[in-house]
């Protein structure tokens, strides 16, 4: 009774979550409070939707088309897009209050591509085990199929969007000759009329013989603020084989061609060193690079390596090749470098600056690293902190040695232990022989207790005692001194261990002491440097790079 009772209740649950997933969900809006205002916003990007092809060609084995071909045109094509064009204005609700109305700025948009695929989604239940019965990818795919593709455009937030169809290529009707030699044209409305029932043999064979040989697949574009088609293209595939011998790179860069061609203006852009390149904040390349940009002020930043970011505003009527020098921050702080001995090489950071006894008057200011380095001598390191017009001292004692042997040896004690490690484990291990010290006087005394008299001591003789008392006395203090003898050992190797455990401590201690010139961060790192430049900042072995 309890397992039918537990096996109705979880089909009732079964039955509501189902309800609740596949009925529509009957909600009493909250009503808009009198008192409310709109909140209008800015958003200066906007998105191309990739809606999958719907298949009109009545064949679920051809479904594959739908997400196929659109995912074959959105990887040929670049997925940000730098277009001419107002800013979108979005508006909320908020509390009662005077909102300013922001003003609308004119100018380049950031339009991003993305492809809409129900696939992954399947792919990540498939995996998580869900059962297909349970799945919503079937009816979201037979809604979308249904839908009206600028509704899935608004539905999904894009305002720029990509739909088509796929259908078979129009053939002519089979005509069929009866036993009286009248002619019968099989067309669509005739076989209707035999849904449900099977078709004449002689049917069946003209209608295989006039199967269609090609797919037509139409795509378009369009946008919510033009009501013409932007941009439409029409492929012929082989219905046995749809993809082979078809070109797809030529429709997407056509596609690609279509969305910039309000970008009359080629901009080349170069750099003294290979960079990133950046317009309106949107990633463009690796210079050197030739990009077509609208009529309108465009924002231009090259990233170096080891380099200031350099900005340029640049506007319709400039110079079409812009070069980005590499410009170097230079400061007013002032370093000093001795060593011993003399005629060792000087590095700020990276940077060479020169040999020993050194002065310098123009660094920037900051967290940097001073390596001192002598042939034949181990390198040093020292963590200074420059401001400007503030001298600073470094004195470099440096030993004889090998710099690769001395910094990069890790301090390992055998193969991959650490001397932190063999003290620890030489500690413990001095423990273990402690503890079993302590069991082997515990067993010595239990062996002597258990043949000891209550009324003699068990070493006085006894005239009443035979050879097997005196026997088993013996035995058991042999036993009892055997116990001793292993504790004696055991409290030797503890004895020993603790000396190895202090000895690769004090080993490990002299290990960590190498300095590396690191200078110790401050609870609230400090940031050096001024807005449009790039600096290595170095503070507690933690490099930050502005």
């Amino acid at each position: 009774m309890m397992a039918l009772l537990t096996r109705s209740t979880c089909g009732g649950l079964l039955a509501t979550a189902l309800f609740l997933l596949f009925s529509p969900v009957i909600l009493q809006a909250e009503p808009v409070p009198d008192d409310a205002r709109h909140l209008t916003s800015e958003r200066r990007t906007r998105k191309l939707l990739f809606i999958p092809l719907k298949n009109q060609t009545g064949e679920k084995e051809l479904d594959y088309l739908s997400y196929g071909i659109p995912t074959l045109i959105f990887s040929g094509i670049r997925t940000n897009f730098l277009i001419e064009g107002p800013a979108l204005t979005e508006r909320s609700l908020t509390p009662a209050g005077p909102v300013a109305e922001p003003q609308q700025q004119s100018g380049p948009v950031l339009l991003t591509a993305s492809l809409l695929d129900f696939r992954s989604a399947a792919l990540r239940e498939k995996q998580r085990g869900i059962p297909a019965e349970l799945s919503l990818i079937p009816a979201k795919e037979a809604e979308l199929q249904s839908a009206d593709p600028a509704e899935t455009a608004v539905r999904y937030g894009a305002e720029w969007f990509v739909y088509g169809t796929v259908e078979y290529e129009p053939v002519p009707d089979p005509e069929y000759v009866d036993a009286q030699g009248r002619r019968i044209r099989i067309t669509a409305e005739l076989r209707k009329q035999f849904e449900g029932r099977e078709l004449p043999a002689q049917w069946k064979k003209l209608l295989e013989e006039k199967r269609p040989e090609k797919i037509i697949v139409r795509l378009y574009l369009r946008s919510f603020e033009k009501k013409d088609v932007l941009w439409s293209h029409t492929f012929t595939l082989r219905a046995d084989n749809p993809y082979e011998g078809t070109d797809f790179s030529t429709p997407a860069r056509a596609l690609d061609e279509k969305i910039r061609a309000a970008n009359p203006h080629r901009l080349r852009i170069r750099s003294a060193r290979q960079g990133f390149v950046f317009l309106n904040g949107a990633y463009a390349g690796k210079t050197p690079v030739e990009v077509r940009v609208p009529g309108a002020k465009i924002d231009v930043r090259v990233e170096q390596d080891g380099c200031n970011i350099y900005r340029q505003e640049w506007k319709p009527g400039d110079s079409v090749n812009v070069q980005a020098p590499c410009n170097t921050y230079r400061g007013r702080s002032i370093l000093s470098v001795v060593s011993v001995p003399d005629g060792a090489d000087v590095y700020l950071n990276h940077e060479y600056l020169g040999k020993t006894p050194l002065r310098r008057v123009d660094l920037a200011p900051g967290v940097h690293r001073v390596r001192v380095s002598a042939k034949g001598y181990i390198d040093g390191f020292y963590g200074v902190e420059l401001k400007d017009e503030t001298p600073v001292d470094v004195v470099a004692q440096l030993k004889p040695g090998d710099t690769v042997e001395y910094y990069t040896d890790p301090g390992y004690a055998i193969q991959d232990w650490t001397y932190d490690d063999m003290s620890l484990g030489l500690f413990l291990q001095s423990v273990a022989f402690g503890m079993g010290w302590a069991y082997t006087n515990v067993r010595a005394n239990e062996i002597r207790d258990s043949i000891r008299s209550p009324w003699l001591p068990y070493f006085y003789p006894d005239p009443s005692y035979g050879l097997i008392q005196y026997q088993t006395f013996e035995d058991a203090r042999l036993r009892a001194l055997k116990w001793e003898r292993s504790g004696r050992v055991l409290a030797g190797l503890g004895a020993i261990s603790l000396f190895g455990a202090a000895y690769y401590l004090y080993r490990s201690l002299k290990h960590d002491d190498r300095p590396f010139g690191e200078i110790e961060a401050r609870p609230e790192p400090v940031l050096f440097g001024t807005p449009g430049t790039m600096e290595a900042v170095y503070g507690a072995g933690i490099r930050w790079t502005f």
